[in-house]
């Protein structure tokens, strides 16, 4: 019967404290800091069962430090891992420049299992070099000086719009020569690159001139006349 007394008594002392602290905390502005000071100091419901006062469990706090050990871990595994991401992906940039350049150097893009060329009229026919243009600025970033130089030499002594033939792309002499050269001279600021880029633009003017602005699919070199695909007409 003692030990339930006292169990009742420290329970009592425990409730008069806490109604103490919670009359002058209702006397307090609803400031923040005083928002979070009442947080701290509520009775939390598991730590009252029947008339025991259970301890706060003290492994709480080893938990959070374990966690941020964990997470300090896992942000240096990333960064491992990260790295090790980066170098794959240069890897294989640098495996699929080499196979480009031995199979089929200037042309339009490669066929990597027949190991030949691949030759399209919406690239402007074999002598424009889509994929040196649109790969050099990629080459620049990843700072792989060798093949970056050997695309920019190329560019600058064989890339000429005049030499576009068929009915070549808008849209793909856009993305790719287009803005592959202004990349390129963002990069760089090497004049040549922006003087090209200018022919680019000029040489695909007469697709833009339309009643709307909006400029058509296609554009024959020869005849300067511009046409749609059966699908997008409406321009």
């Amino acid at each position: 019967m003692q030990t339930v007394r006292l169990n009742r008594a420290a329970v009592a002392a425990s409730a008069a404290v806490m109604f103490i602290l919670l009359c002058v905390i209702s006397y307090l502005p609803s400031t923040p800091a005083n928002l979070q000071l009442i947080r701290a100091i509520r009775p939390e419901p598991d730590l009252l069962k029947g008339n025991k006062i259970v301890e706060e469990d003290t492994t709480a706090h080893l938990r959070i430090t374990t966690r941020a050990q964990r997470v300090t871990a896992s942000s240096e595994d990333n960064d491992y891992e990260t790295e090790f991401r980066r170098k794959k992906v240069v890897e294989m940039m640098q495996h699929a420049w080499s196979g480009y350049k031995n199979y089929s150097w200037g042309e339009n893009e490669l066929r990597p299992v027949s190991k030949s060329f691949n030759k399209q009229d919406i690239f402007g026919g074999r002598e424009m070099p889509a994929t040196i243009v649109d790969a050099a600025d990629t080459l620049f970033i990843m700072g792989l000086k060798e093949e970056y130089e050997e695309a920019r030499d190329y560019i600058e002594k064989n890339f000429d719009m005049s030499k576009a033939t068929g009915t070549l792309s808008v849209f793909e002499t856009n993305i790719r020569f287009l803005g592959g050269l202004l990349s390129l001279y963002a990069l760089t600021k090497e004049e040549f690159y922006i003087s090209k880029a200018r022919s680019v633009g000029e040489a695909l003017l007469p697709a833009f001139k339309t009643p709307s602005g909006i400029p058509k699919s296609n554009l024959n070199m020869k005849t300067k006349l511009a046409s749609n695909y059966h699908w997008a007409n409406g321009g």
